[in-house]
């Protein structure tokens, strides 16, 4: 578990990358099943990099003004949302429904004012945030 951190000005915000360890094996262990939760990633040089790292839950976090907002081993997924559908208060009102990541450079829209970007944000050809959000998220109460 990663949360609750701020994090600016880092060549990386957040890297995960694989392990070595050498023995009679030779394994190497890979980042999966973590969870990124609540951060606030700002003006770094890559703001989450995800080396041969998979099923890791990314969400609730703020990625604000980073040279690339993340980057990734081709061919590893990530779930960029919530594991579950969780009640939230945006801007007064109550919705159920997973919730993303704030990304800076979303351009898209929210047609029902639900906090949740109506397009994806898409990261690479095999991640994408379905649920973007569309305000930083200390403006959405879980």
């Amino acid at each position: 578990m990663i949360s609750g951190n701020t994090i600016t000005g880092s060549d990386y915000g957040i890297r995960l990358k694989e392990l070595r360890i050498y023995y009679s094996g030779g394994l190497i262990y890979y980042s999966t099943n973590n969870t990124i939760t609540r951060n606030d990633i700002i003006g770094n040089g890559v703001g989450i990099a995800l080396s041969k790292a998979s099923n890791n839950f990314i969400y609730l976090n703020n990625f604000i003004d980073n040279e690339v907002d993340a980057v990734l081993s081709e061919g590893y997924m990530n779930i960029w949302h919530s594991p579950r559908k969780l009640t939230y208060i945006y801007n007064g009102n109550t919705y159920v429904n997973y919730l993303g990541n704030y990304w800076s450079k979303y351009q898209g829209e929210d047609s029902n004012e639900d906090g949740i970007g109506d397009e994806p944000y898409v990261i690479d050809e095999n991640n994408e945030d379905d649920y973007p959000l569309i305000e930083s998220s200390q403006n959405y109460s879980t």
